[in-house]
């Protein structure tokens, strides 16, 4: 059961993750070692969103996702960060960056702000670097604005059912 439950994984992480794959790049598309590298800007109604979280995680299709990096915007909403992803056969390499977007959340009784859920950016299979060295390829995200509901690129169980099946609720205090 659990093989085959790993190969429907797989099979839709591949159609996900090589949607825009042409033939002779699916030789390229082994696993092993990949870098990559974003920068960015967040806004929230306008203004720069400065001291937000944003981080870089590698898609898991059976377990929880990988986070590999971890950093927080400056005083104008700006950050930049790099990551070293390694993923083993059969899978392939799959990051996104995740915004947890607090910006248009409300304080509740408990003196907490929560979100339902995050931003979720793909890296596409051309802005990985498939070496073991720094990124060769950046990846812009913005100036992104984070009022409103932005869209946001689902994967696996986050995409179903408009992500009911993978909704985490996530607090902070203030």
């Amino acid at each position: 059961m659990l093989h085959q439950l790993l190969l429907l994984t797989l099979f839709t992480a591949s159609d996900a993750a090589l949607s825009e794959i042409i033939p002779y790049q699916l030789i390229m598309a082994v696993p092993g070692p990949g870098s990559v590298f974003v920068s960015g800007q967040l806004m929230c109604h306008g203004k720069p969103y400065a001291n937000e979280t944003v981080q870089i995680f590698e898609k898991n299709y059976v377990f929880s996702d990988n986070k590999f990096a971890e950093t927080q915007t400056d005083s104008e909403g700006r950050f930049e960060m790099q990551a070293w992803i390694e993923e083993y056969w059969p899978l392939i390499i799959t990051p996104y960056v995740y915004i947890p977007n607090y910006c248009d959340s409300v304080m509740n009784d408990d003196g907490k702000r929560c979100i339902n859920s995050g931003i979720q950016i793909n890296f596409r299979f051309t802005m990985i670097t498939r070496s073991e060295g720094a990124p060769n390829k950046k990846l812009i995200v913005g100036p992104l604005e984070l009022s409103g509901e932005p869209a946001s690129e689902r994967l696996g169980m986050g995409s179903w059912l408009g992500g009911w099946l993978a909704s985490e609720k996530e607090c902070r205090d203030y």
